[in-house]
């Protein structure tokens, strides 16, 4: 049966480089998320998590790879209009090149799901291969 999402399906979360607010009907999670210009989250993965991220504004440096180690990840620069999906335990973490607001949609998804190998110190320059 259709109807309004209450408050504890829905729950806004203060980053140190942004917000995050959660939106979840028991099944599917949204999320829309905001990373300040030369920020970034942490280098993570998800255990049952497999999302999907779509770039409303701005620009932001994806890294991901399968290696805990972040100079072995590869680098795509999102811009807006782009997607990207992330499969589980792929590890990865946005950099925001310009203020970023992104979608990102997912199955359920817990904190506990978040397996964080950095907090938000990944220095983007130390990823790049030469």
């Amino acid at each position: 049966m259709s109807r309004f999402l209450d408050k504890r399906e829905r729950r806004i979360v203060q980053k140190p480089w942004g917000w995050i607010d959660w939106i979840y009907n028991g099944t599917y999670c949204g999320k829309i998320v905001y990373i300040k210009k030369g920020s970034n989250c942490s280098w993570h993965y998800h255990i049952t998590a497999d999302e999907v991220i779509y770039v409303e504004s701005g620009k932001a440096e994806l890294i991901y790879g399968e290696d805990d180690d972040p100079s072995e990840a590869e680098i795509k620069i999102l811009k807006v209009g782009e997607a990207f999906h992330i499969t589980t335990y792929t590890r990865h973490q946005l950099y925001a090149i310009e203020d970023l607001h992104l979608y990102e949609f997912s199955i359920k998804q817990e904190e506990s799901d978040i397996i964080r190998i950095t907090q938000n110190n990944v220095n983007k320059n130390c990823n790049k291969k030469t």
